[in-house]
């Protein structure tokens, strides 16, 4: 009985355990944890520019094409100079009448004053015919340059048309792929829907450059139509002022003739300078060093200052432009790492630019990154997809994923209390597949229960399962211990009877 009696507690507490859930607990570590987000980027060079020329007019020779490189100063091509220089020799002319004007003034012989001053009458009378004509040559070759840029204005609406149409299909095919949840199908369609795109760029692009020249052909207001205006009426100002000049000394007003002259002669000289400028610039060349992306011009084509004739990029560091919402750009700084993706290639990037404007297109904010390693793959425009780290939580608690519940969208935990599981909400801040961030509710000494049970509820009983094996094993040894016991008990009266039975034999 007493053996009975001592091994009762022993057994409550093996009852009490088997009712409890045996559960395995963990404690939050402090560590750090980021997400990433892919964006869609643009590979762009870090120096682009676009040339413009300074004077419009036809393209006399081209020098260099898409993909040479070229140097800063280099020359890319030239406008044919033909017009501009009539308009320079006009100008030397006024400038060397205004010269001699001066110099007769201020000479002592009248009566060559007169004599020259008739000269110069003659030769800026020349220079108004000359320049008239030019004028009249002019609008004789614009009816037929109208003709062509229409046909090529034509050629381009077809062409513009029909891309439109492909652009379409490119749509309906990508809505048809989503549906599917094929994405590389999708990829592949909106890597072929941006190609035509900036086809049709380009070609809206050359049909609105050929309008614009019509246009101008059409109102008579193109620049070349201007610059033989403007020499006209340069040429009728001299002849004017020549005349004039001539009468008033003719008239003996020396004094008079003597401040006109000056004031022609200034005239002349800003005017011809002015010219000589314009001549300068029929000469277009490169503004940096770098390699040809786009060219716009050829041979007997017309160029105007409002079109770019030509683009030059310097690929000496490339950049990758990619929008992202307000909500991440915080989470992003300069010298920040993203990952570069073009097909199977690889590439790491650095942060260089962070927008601090929305972009009125996108609603998004502007993020620069450059490219390292760069092996010649990333061409401008390219598409490329960017990995970048778009939230972060340094030295923050965190919990396995695995661990944490929801109920009505709110988190908890169990946590193992005295003996107890309890339900403790909990707030969370990022996550990913593995860990959670946890802001509030949870200590790093907090035993939070890590298996899953059927019976696992607010309250429940729970023995951790390393005590429960360790209970097991102690309760083995000491339930061996006491068959031991027992069993030597039993023995000592069997040997007393033995003992006492062979006395008896021996007495009888």
């Amino acid at each position: 009985m007493a053996g009975t009696a001592g091994c009762a507690p022993k057994a409550v507490e093996t009852a009490v355990q088997e009712k409890s859930i045996y559960v395995e607990t963990v404690t939050a570590e402090t560590g750090d944890l980021s997400l990433s987000t892919e964006f869609i980027g643009t590979v762009e060079p870090d120096e682009l520019v676009s040339v413009f020329p300074k004077v419009a007019g036809t393209v006399l020779a081209v020098h260099k094409n898409v993909g040479d490189e070229v140097k800063k100063g280099e020359l890319l091509f030239e406008v044919d100079p033909s017009d501009i220089q009539l308009s320079v020799n006009i100008a030397q002319a006024q400038l060397m009448s205004a010269q001699a004007q001066m110099d007769q003034a201020l000479g002592s012989s009248f009566d060559m004053q007169m004599i020259q001053l008739e000269s110069q009458l003659k030769q800026a009378q020349n220079a108004y015919s000359n320049a008239r004509q030019s004028l009249r040559d002019y609008n004789d070759g614009t009816e037929d340059s109208m003709d062509d840029i229409s046909n090529g204005m034509a050629a381009f609406q077809q062409s513009m048309q029909s891309l439109k149409q492909q652009i379409a299909e490119k749509d309906a095919a990508i809505k048809q792929a989503q549906e599917a949840g094929d994405p590389d199908e999708v990829a592949r369609l909106l890597a072929q829907k941006q190609g035509l795109e900036a086809s049709y760029d380009q070609a809206e692009a050359q049909y609105l450059m050929m309008r614009a020249n019509y246009n101008d052909l059409d109102d008579g207001d193109d620049a070349q139509h201007k610059q033989l205006r403007t020499a006209v009426r340069n040429a009728q100002t001299a002849y004017e002022s020549a005349e004039q000049i001539y009468e008033l000394t003719k008239d003996a007003v020396h004094n008079d003739a003597i401040k006109v002259a000056k004031a022609s002669l200034g005239q002349a000289t800003a005017a011809f300078e002015a010219q000589a400028k314009q001549l300068e610039y029929t000469r277009v060349t490169s503004p940096i060093d770098g390699v040809i992306e786009q060219k716009n011009v050829s041979e007997q084509g017309l160029v105007s200052q409002s079109s770019p004739a030509y683009t030059v990029s310097n690929k000496s560091t490339l950049m990758v432009t990619f929008y992202v919402p307000a909500d991440a750009v915080d989470q992003m700084a300069a010298g920040d790492k993203v990952t570069i993706e073009n097909g199977r290639r690889t590439y790491e990037g650095t942060i260089a630019e962070v927008g601090t404007m929305v972009d009125p297109a996108t609603g998004l904010f502007k993020v620069k990154a450059s490219a390292d390693g760069d092996d010649g793959a990333l061409l401008t425009g390219l598409s490329v997809k960017v990995t970048a780290d778009t939230a972060k939580a340094r030295g923050s608690l965190l919990i396995p994923q695995s661990v944490v519940y929801y109920e009505d969208g709110a988190a908890y935990v169990y946590l193992l209390e005295n003996g107890h599981a309890v339900k403790t909400f909990i707030e969370t801040g990022i996550s990913n597949e593995e860990s959670v961030e946890v802001t509030s509710g949870l200590t790093a000494a907090s035993r939070i229960i890590s298996t899953w049970h059927p019976n696992l509820t607010d309250g429940a009983a729970v023995v951790p399962a390393a005590e429960a094996a360790a209970a097991s094993s102690t309760a083995s040894e000491e339930a061996s211990s006491a068959k031991a016991a027992s069993e030597g008990q039993q023995a000592e009266p069997d040997a007393a009877a033995s003992d006492a039975a062979s006395g008896g034999a021996q007495e009888d």
